[in-house]
């Protein structure tokens, strides 16, 4: 509710259908104020949300945060991770979160809005009440850019508790590797259950996955 009033980073656990997902409360940025080792943490997120008061001076704290991340060679923009140019290192998936909209003018938000309309997606919300909330955890899971795949042994139930998480566009291959380190190796062919397929169809480890899958690893 106050500025500074978040000195260490605080995690905390969202979970999403069926994935939990960490989120991260940190400490401030500001010019003069830079808490160390905290660009390390936002160089190693998935998605960085720049959150400002809406009902305050939003555009002057979003400029002068994105300001202090440019410094230091970290660029946001509102694009899933798939799309993100994998060999640009300063390129960051993010968004600003236009705070405290139950207390705000929405001319705000707006001028928000336009200012960052090429390259970032500012969400209104409020802690307060929730307002924006749903909104704001259905998009960033959508910047994240990864699906679920689910597996199953020949003859027996898929095991839907816990998915495994991959990118967006892997493979069965990809999935092989990260079931174990070396079952790519002893795989002979799969089959699976999902969009695009009949249930239980022979497909091979070059084959792109998609969210919900349920494959089946045969050696």
């Amino acid at each position: 509710e106050y500025p500074f009033s978040t000195p260490l980073p605080v995690p905390g656990m969202w979970p999403h259908e069926d994935v939990q997902i960490e989120l991260v409360d940190t400490p401030p940025l500001a010019a003069g104020h830079v808490p160390g080792a905290l660009m390390g943490t936002v160089r190693a997120a998935d998605v960085v949300c720049v959150v400002v008061d809406a009902s305050g001076e939003a555009l002057e704290q979003a400029e002068e945060v994105l300001g202090v991340l440019a410094e230091r060679g970290v660029t946001l923009r509102s694009t899933p991770h798939a799309e993100l140019d994998p060999h640009d290192s300063s390129q960051h998936v993010g968004l600003i979160v236009a705070n405290k909209v139950d207390a705000a003018p929405m001319e705000n938000v707006t001028a928000l809005r336009e200012l960052y309309a090429e390259r970032l997606e500012v969400r209104p919300a409020s802690a307060a009440t929730g307002e924006g909330l749903e909104a704001l955890r259905q998009r960033l899971w959508e910047l994240l850019s990864v699906i679920r795949v689910y597996t199953k042994q020949p003859g027996k139930p898929a095991d839907h508790d816990k998915p495994f998480i991959l990118p967006a566009g892997a493979t069965v291959d990809d999935l092989a590797h990260e079931i174990h380190r070396e079952l790519p190796q002893k795989m002979k062919y799969a089959r699976i259950w999902g969009r695009g397929h009949f249930d239980g169809q022979q497909i091979y480890r070059a084959e792109t996955l998609h969210d919900r899958d349920v494959v089946e690893i045969h050696q």
